[in-house]
């Protein structure tokens, strides 16, 4: 009886561990090449020059990036952290690509880009 309990203990600890490292990770999905006129501009706010952020609920929603070198996302916790070539931005638009990331689960607490603090909660 003591072995059970202790055995039930032990699961209930482990899965309390998976579930709380679970409710804290986001997941993404990222659509490359977004035809800029298919985009509804005014349900976006400006974090720079390149990156526009969507709401929903008081949450982050997504994220469309106008850069045309490619980017890197990295998320560490509830920390979004976007890496991409600044001297985009100097491009006409069409020479930059649009790309959209949706925050299909999670919430994001901060945003970096390229190592500066541009969003928190």
């Amino acid at each position: 009886m003591k072995k059970t309990i202790i055995l039930i203990l032990i699961a209930f600890c482990f899965i309390t561990i998976i579930y709380t490292k679970n409710s804290s990770d986001v997941d993404i999905d990222v659509t490359n090449n977004i035809d800029k006129s298919l985009i509804n501009w005014d349900d976006y706010n400006v974090l720079n020059n390149d990156v526009y952020i969507s709401y929903n609920s008081n949450k982050v929603s997504g994220l469309l990036l106008k850069v045309n070198s490619g980017f890197g996302i990295e998320f560490t916790g509830n920390v979004l952290k976007i890496e991409y070539d600044e001297k985009d931005h100097d491009k006409d638009d069409n020479e930059v690509r649009l790309h959209y990331v949706k925050i299909i689960k999670g919430d994001v607490k901060s945003i970096f880009i390229n190592g500066k603090d541009v969003f928190s909660k």
